[in-house]
């Protein structure tokens, strides 16, 4: 491609456009503050989401032997497995699952077991999430 004068009259013009002014440290000065700025905020994230994770894991310890006390009472429940083939796998809902789960565990058990599943779901996000 043929240079162009009028693309030359643009890079004379913005040529000493990433010259640095003379401003006696101030752009230094705030480029250090926004990276202080940035740091502290990661540590005051992390304090709080490893506060709430310890709070959550008291709560949880408190909570040991009322579980244990409830596993001892279950028994493994009867429930007839039907033999699905790979073609009738998509017949399977969650709306036949979690009525068989409230049906053998109670729905007490099966929102325990959901509430599990979400809380795994939000530490791993909170472990992680810096990571993607």
């Amino acid at each position: 491609m043929p240079h162009n004068s009028d693309d030359s009259r643009i890079d004379a013009f913005l040529g000493g456009y990433t010259t640095p002014v003379a401003d006696n440290g101030f752009t230094a000065m705030v480029m250090a503050k926004a990276d202080i700025e940035v740091t502290r905020l990661a540590r005051l994230r992390r304090r709080v989401l490893n506060a709430t994770f310890f709070i959550g894991g008291v709560g949880a310890a408190v909570q040991i032997p009322k579980l244990w006390g409830l596993l001892q009472g279950l028994s493994m429940p009867n429930i007839a497995v039907p033999n699905v083939g790979v073609a009738d796998a998509a017949i399977f809902d969650m709306g036949t699952l979690t009525t068989t789960l409230n049906s053998s565990l109670g729905a007490s058990m099966t929102y325990a077991a959901a509430v599990g599943v979400m809380v795994a779901l939000m530490m791993g996000w909170a472990i992680f999430a810096d990571q993607v």
